[in-house]
């Protein structure tokens, strides 16, 4: 079983990513659009800003949004204000989307991306007992394991999320959590041939990360162990009567991935002390900027090792 423990890089990743275009600048759309099973489509629509001009998102109000399934008209998004348009169908098996957006400034904007199958954890296992891990880091020790299938080219992100069951109602609803800070342990270059791992971090926070994500290109065929830790900051896992920990594993799109990838690189290049140019985040968008990125999830209840 191959058992990941490194650590390449440690990023900040938002739904929402500022975009600095060139001097020679040219005002575009910027998409922000991931959607799932399970879930109704929401895309985000802003104006570019150039790299001199104050940090404010500039909303796109007047723009048709319109959503393709297999090239066949599936969904008009509606406008709900602050830049983004919603759909009411709700995601079944439907794989192949395309993403068409008309503006009369803009003109035609298009995307598409894939939904990729969905990979089932076979175990999850959380020790509730604090380690302290790379000098300045405390956290338990959790562990996944999935099988990766062969068919395909498969990315993946692993999260965490914590449910405060002291209120009973919270048992057994994800939805009532919150996103755990996890990290992994900072060890030299790896030899067992595993893919780079890449951390990112919605929270914006030093305690840890939010996902962590990776590539499964040495891993075909094998069954895949993925060796993290949830930080403690602000959890007493020890009491263990009052939270449900889940695991979730996201099969993520190949755009979804690279786009992940760009940011922890370009966040990289923003840690040096010396000037360095910036890297273009990634975008599947035509005619624009952003991304309009699929991903599929299972989750689990981890288990508590005493």
């Amino acid at each position: 079983m191959k058992k990941l423990s490194l650590i390449i890089f440690i990023i900040l990743v938002s739904c929402e990513t500022d975009f600095y275009p060139d001097l020679n600048f040219k005002e575009q759309v910027v998409v922000n659009g991931f959607f799932r099973p399970s879930n109704s489509f929401n895309i985000n629509l802003t104006k570019s800003i150039r790299i001199d001009e104050p940090l404010n998102r500039l909303p796109v109000t007047d723009a048709s949004v319109e959503v393709f399934y297999n090239n066949q008209p599936y969904e008009s998004l509606v406008y709900q204000g602050n830049g983004l348009y919603s759909g009411n169908r709700i995601i079944d098996s439907e794989k192949n989307f395309t993403l068409k957006i008309n503006h009369e400034e803009f003109g035609l904007t298009t995307s598409q991306d894939s939904i990729p199958e969905s990979v089932q954890i076979l175990n999850a296992t959380l020790i509730p007992i604090e380690e302290d891990v790379n000098l300045d880091q405390v956290g338990y020790p959790c562990d996944i394991q999935f099988t990766d299938p062969v068919q395909a080219k498969n990315y993946y992100g692993v999260e965490v999320v914590v449910v405060d069951i002291s209120n009973p109602d919270n048992s057994g609803n994800i939805g009532a959590g919150f996103a755990g800070s996890i990290f992994l342990e900072d060890t030299d270059i790896d030899t067992s041939g595993n893919s780079d791992i890449i951390i990112g971090d919605e929270n914006n926070q030093n305690i840890g990360q939010s996902i962590i994500f990776f590539e499964d290109d040495a891993f075909a065929t094998e069954s895949i162990s993925v060796r993290f830790y949830l930080s403690s900051h602000n959890i007493d896992i020890l009491n263990g009567d009052n939270y449900e920990v889940y695991f979730i594993l996201k099969t993520l799109s190949a755009s979804y991935f690279n786009y992940l990838k760009s940011i922890a690189l370009q966040n990289e290049v923003n840690e040096q002390e010396t000037p360095t140019e910036p890297v273009q985040i990634y975008t599947n968008i035509n005619n624009g900027l952003g991304l309009f990125g699929a991903y599929n999830f299972s989750y689990i209840n981890a288990e508590l090792e005493q």
